[in-house]
């Protein structure tokens, strides 16, 4: 697949129900995230070559067809040679942050998914927590931005982890507010 030969275009997955695509370059492929939007929609992840050929093929990242996970980010921190790929599942009825780890061969370094935010509560409510970005952290891990609330309203937050999912020193364990203003705050991607 010579993107010479391909001037019209390629298929960069043979799944009919991917939505949402983001690629993530590393030294070594390209990672490439995606909804799967066959009902609820899950993550899922393929490895492709320089010239857009496979390498690992439309593998889930936390499949769980009880629940969607529509908001995510995928950042590489080159310094560790690690993929974190982010994002809000609503398994516990409101979205929580979860976080996976991958090698430079689209191996998970974890066992599972780490939860890093739990869902905040907003009076007796709770909230959702989407999923905006997430950049390298320069001493390792990852920061996370999302947006939380409900209908009562939404706060900017973020949240830094380091490369074992632990929450970093400094950082609250759900996230810290960006800004004081009690109103509705967004951040759009």
């Amino acid at each position: 697949n010579s993107l010479i030969d391909n001037q019209d275009g390629v298929a960069l997955s043979q799944n009919p129900y991917q939505s949402n695509a983001t690629i993530v370059s590393t030294e070594n492929n390209l990672f490439m995230g995606f909804g799967q939007t066959d009902g609820d929609i899950n993550q899922f992840y393929s490895l492709l070559d320089f010239d857009l050929n496979p390498i690992v093929v439309d593998t889930a990242v936390d499949e769980n067809p009880q629940s969607s996970q529509e908001y995510y980010s995928i950042t590489y921190n080159e310094s560790e040679g690690l993929v974190y790929y982010i994002y809000s599942d609503n398994r516990d009825f409101a979205n929580n942050i979860y976080v996976h780890q991958f090698d430079l061969s689209g191996n998970p370094t974890w066992s599972s998914p780490i939860k890093i935010v739990e869902t905040l509560i907003n009076g007796a409510l709770p909230s959702d927590d989407n999923v905006i970005g997430a950049v390298s952290n320069l001493y390792g891990g990852i920061v996370v931005l999302f947006n939380s609330g409900n209908f009562l309203g939404t706060n900017i937050n973020a949240i830094s982890i380091n490369s074992s999912g632990e929450i970093s020193d400094g950082w609250s364990n759900n996230g810290n507010i960006l800004c004081g203003y009690d109103s509705d705050q967004y951040i759009f991607p």
